[in-house]
C-alpha cells in the first residue's frame, strides 16, 4: 500500500480437482462482473499460472515480486 497499489478485491482459491471447464467458472466467479483482462493475479505456485488462462485474466505475477 505505501507504493500506492490498491488491491480491489480477493476470493477464495478454486479448488484443486476441477475440470477446466469449472475451474473457468470459478476464476469468472470471482471476478465479479470485471472484465478478466483488467485482471492481474499475484499467486504463488505454478498452478495459479493455470488460473491466468482458465479466467482469461490480463497476466500473473508471482507473490515475492509483487509484495518486495
Amino acid at each position: 500500500m505505501r507504493a500506492g497499489l490498491h488491491i480491489d478485491g480477493a476470493g477464495r482459491a478454486p479448488g484443486l480437482t476441477l475440470s477446466f471447464p469449472a475451474l473457468r467458472e470459478a476464476v469468472r466467479g470471482l471476478l465479479g462482473g470485471v472484465p478478466g483482462d483488467r485482471v492481474l493475479l499475484v499467486g504463488d505456485t505454478a498452478l495459479e499460472r493455470d488460473w491466468c488462462a482458465a479466467g482469461r485474466l490480463a497476466g500473473y505475477i508471482p507473490a515475492d515480486r509483487f509484495f518486495a
